[in-house]
């Protein structure tokens, strides 16, 4: 799977964390509801809204910089705005 998300930034309206579809070095932007959707009913159709993806892709080269820099797009952690994320011995040795 060659999906991926990244943030852009427009003065009018602020940061936004959109999914994106890697295919030959660059990313394509994909629809927001129907990837959230997929990635919540185990749906397997990802491929199938790749294909759909525009025609303006942005080189991943260009999205591979330090997140935050203004008016730059980046690459952001794959994960959906609302969604919890563990991570077992990273805080406690007990957890390991």
């Amino acid at each position: 799977m060659s999906l991926c998300r990244f943030e852009t930034y427009l003065p009018q309206a602020g940061r936004q964390k959109r999914w994106g579809w890697l295919r030959d070095g660059l990313v394509f932007a994909l629809d927001e509801q129907e990837v959230a959707r997929a990635i919540l009913v185990g749906d397997s159709g990802l491929g199938s809204l790749a294909a759909r993806a525009g025609s303006d892709g942005i080189p991943l080269a260009d999205l591979d910089v330090e997140p935050g820099r203004y008016g730059h797009p980046s690459l952001v952690a794959p994960i959906l705005s609302n969604q919890e994320v563990w991570a077992a011995g990273v805080t406690y040795e007990s957890s390991k």
